[in-house]
């Protein structure tokens, strides 16, 4: 098994990483702001990914994000983003 670099950056610093779910061509990053304020965030990885999504709490597909050095993402007061990044 291999261990894959995920660093995230959150305005402010605060960061909840409630989940990492691997399988040979993805992993799930579910994030979070304990906050009550509206924050950014990118995340950056340590290896090549082929496309990364903005996923729903069962895994499931949302939408196709853009990938420039990083996602950049955006947290409401206590909410949870599932992302889902498909790798090479």
């Amino acid at each position: 098994m291999s261990i894959k670099v995920v660093n995230i950056e959150i305005e402010g610093g605060v960061n909840n990483d409630i989940q990492r779910k691997n399988s040979p061509y993805s992993q799930t990053q579910r994030t979070g702001s304990c906050t009550n304020r509206e924050t950014t965030g990118k995340i950056k990885l340590g290896f090549d990914i082929r496309k990364v999504y903005l996923g729903r709490l069962d895994e499931s597909y949302r939408e196709e994000l853009p990938y420039n050095n990083g996602v950049e993402i955006e947290l409401k007061p206590k909410e949870i983003k599932t992302i889902i990044f498909e790798v090479l």
